[in-house]
């Protein structure tokens, strides 16, 4: 307790605080997992074709909970325990959240010489984070190239070890 005295009378006491003490105590926890399942496939056909495909499926789990408590105006500042606080100051909270994705993929890759390139994607993705209405979406990409390095007018150029030219269009 510290005490205010007055300044002419020293045994008079005209105020007595006690130190300002609050003990707060939180409770995290959360979890996070993701899983993911690949398949591959590439195929050499004759010497200047090459296709491949890729089928996946891919799923994140997101959960988080907390508690928390607080009390303040402890007697004794020395002794960490909240239940020694005061009554009269205390509080409370907590919170929790979760979401989830889920995504099924695919990919199919043509290339003919090391030189033209067609890609096309499918990604269908659900989000709890989403009405249920909505929640599941459609995203499919295309795209062309073309790797000029390559071609027998560029093959030589020495300042130019590689380009490629890349058009695509996505939602």
């Amino acid at each position: 307790v510290i005490q205010f005295t007055d300044v002419t009378d020293p045994g008079k006491v005209l105020n007595a605080n006690q130190a300002n003490t609050t003990l707060t105590e939180g409770r995290p926890e959360s979890r996070y997992i993701n899983g993911q399942l690949l398949a591959n496939y590439s195929k050499n056909i004759r010497e200047d074709h090459q296709l491949d495909a890729l089928l996946g499926y891919e799923e994140n789990y997101y959960y988080s909970e907390g508690l928390s408590a607080s009390r303040g105006s402890f007697t004794i500042t020395n002794f960490p325990f909240l239940d020694v606080g005061n009554l009269e100051l205390r509080n409370n909270s907590g919170d929790a959240s979760e979401s989830a994705l889920r995504s099924v993929f695919s990919r199919l890759k043509y290339s003919f010489g090391d030189k033209y390139y067609i890609q096309g994607n499918v990604r269908y993705d659900g989000s709890s984070r989403f009405h249920e209405a909505r929640r599941w979406a459609l995203f499919p990409s295309f795209s062309i190239g073309w790797t000029l390095s390559e071609e027998s007018f560029l093959k030589d150029f020495r300042p130019l070890s590689f380009l490629k030219v890349r058009g695509s269009w996505g939602v």
